[in-house]
């Protein structure tokens, strides 16, 4: 299927995959640090388990969030491809 090129579209083709697919857990990668707080904020608000990890949030956020993923507890971590480098899960 075809999507607009707005990150309105995307993010509501996202929620949509999301919803069909309902997997155990996901990593969205964005471009921008921006992008990562627009979806955040949409996902959380249409009740997805989301936290987003960017290189604005301070290092020991960034490690409680990972924690979260690593035990299992986060569905939707949503990165900059710059803070997902080094990540280990």
């Amino acid at each position: 299927c075809e999507v607009d090129s707005s990150l309105t579209a995307k993010v509501k083709a996202l929620a949509t995959i999301l919803d069909v697919r309902d997997p155990r857990s996901a990593i969205v990668f964005c471009n921008t640090k921006s992008d990562t707080e627009v979806i955040e904020v949409f996902l959380r608000r249409r009740g997805y388990d989301a936290l987003r990890i960017n290189s604005d949030l301070a290092q020991n956020e960034r490690d409680r969030i990972m924690g979260l993923v690593r035990a299992g507890n986060l569905k939707v971590l949503i990165a900059t491809d710059v803070a997902a480098r080094g990540i280990d899960i």
